[in-house]
């Protein structure tokens, strides 16, 4: 921890870096728009130099930018009429994400949204994904862009990272002449070594460590901590899976799951860092029922956790509907006994809780019920979890990879 603690209290002596804790992703759109109303010319060399291209914004009308519009971090734009607040065609769209984890699915809806309001526009516009994470699942570790696909043709966001920032900013000597540019390049200079640090030799630690995420907590940087380290976790997964041919796909939500694949998602759940895979079935007809079945392996905080979640069915006339007694009826069922031993963890029997009890209401009046050696989550979800305190992340990363194997090879016809 002691690099770590040497660039945490560099941030934490850097007034800049306490300013930034109350928005922390905002407050670097802030930012760059401020060095745009700096010196714009500037701003459109830093871009000309990411991607390349000299030609880029060498058009005669005028462009403007705005932070935050339709929901884009950073947006440069023309207008028909040449008047800031026309109607904006895009030229520019730049994501900034700093604790965030960055998405596929959300990069196509930002280029859907942008290519709705081009179409009679010839040249194309460029896309710029600010991220402080060098390693997430969405990203291919050897390049500096991401493939995104709308309506039959693929777009490319054009991956940068904080370091490779600080370095165009100081290519700016007029940039640097101004108020705050160099207080601001120190900062992201140490938040991207900071980046670099959380992942150091992570293979050989716990995932999460207990005095590592009370010292960056005492910085309000623990989120990023968490999250940085599940996104490390994730890609290493989905690397792994790919090599062996298994789908993956990475998801925001967990309603967005897809039968027959690998649905992994990067999340922060009651404070705690979660990396879940959700294995569907699809859905079964079954005593008059559609039945859809998810499997579930996932690490949240210090559990490591088999889940079996019975969503929804279709009923005839009626539309959807949670099943109730998933424990009641799975005990019944001849297949139990597969879905059980995914729960028990096969042979071990290190695992918690032991019989539990869940309340349910019944007109007004709380019920107990009684569910047997597993935990649940209201009636259509059950599970049992094992603590991985002190577990070795590479020991964890084999672990979950062998019970996605299994699964995915073989799920338990319920």
């Amino acid at each position: 921890m002691a690099d770590k603690e040497s660039t945490l209290s560099v941030l934490h002596n850097m007034p800049i870096f306490r300013l930034s804790l109350g928005s922390k992703e905002l407050f670097h759109s802030n930012f760059l728009e401020y060095l745009w109303d700096c010196d714009r010319n500037c701003f459109i060399t830093m871009i000309r130099n990411i991607f390349g291209d000299d030609d880029l914004f060498s058009g005669s009308c005028e462009y403007f930018l705005s932070r935050e519009k339709e929901n884009f971090d950073i947006c440069i734009y023309h207008t028909a009429d040449n008047k800031e607040e026309g109607t904006p065609i895009y030229d520019l769209i730049l994501e900034n994400k700093v604790k965030s984890i960055p998405y596929k699915e959300q990069l196509a809806e930002y280029v859907k949204k942008v290519e709705a309001k081009r179409k009679s526009e010839n040249n194309a516009p460029v896309y710029v994904l600010l991220s402080l994470a060098k390693m997430f699942p969405d990203k291919d570790d050897n390049s500096d862009t991401i493939s995104v696909y709308v309506d039959s043709h693929s777009a490319e966001w054009k991956v940068i990272n904080y370091k490779r920032l600080n370095e165009l900013i100081n290519s700016q000597q007029a940039w640097m002449d101004k108020p705050y540019v160099p207080d601001y390049c120190s900062f992201i200079e140490a938040l991207d070594k900071l980046g670099d640090e959380i992942l150091d030799s992570m293979e050989e630690k716990p995932i999460f460590d207990k005095s590592e995420v009370i010292s960056f907590k005492n910085e309000r940087l623990h989120d990023l901590y968490i999250k940085m380290r599940c996104s490390w976790f994730a890609a290493r997964l989905k690397e792994v899976l790919s090599s062996q041919n298994i789908p993956t796909k990475i998801i925001n939500r967990y309603e967005e799951r897809e039968d027959g694949v690998v649905n992994l998602n990067v999340a922060m759940n009651q404070g705690n860092g979660q990396i879940a895979a959700w294995i569907c079935d699809g859905k079964r007809y079954k005593d008059g029922k559609n039945i859809a079945n998810t499997f579930e392996i996932v690490i949240q905080g210090n559990q490591y956790r088999h889940g079996i979640n019975q969503m929804s069915v279709t009923v005839s006339n009626v539309g959807k509907k949670r099943l109730n007694d998933l424990y009641s009826r799975l005990k019944d069922d001849p297949a139990y006994s597969d879905a059980f031993n995914f729960l028990n963890f096969g042979t071990s029997n290190d695992v918690y809780p032991n019989e539990t009890k869940f309340h349910r209401q019944e007109k007004g009046k709380d019920k107990i019920e009684k569910t047997g050696p597993f935990d649940c989550y209201g009636e259509s979800y059950i599970y049992r979890y094992e603590k991985i305190d002190g577990c070795l992340t590479r020991d964890l990363l084999e672990k979950m990879l062998k019970d996605i194997e299994k699964i995915y090879s073989q799920i338990p016809n319920l």
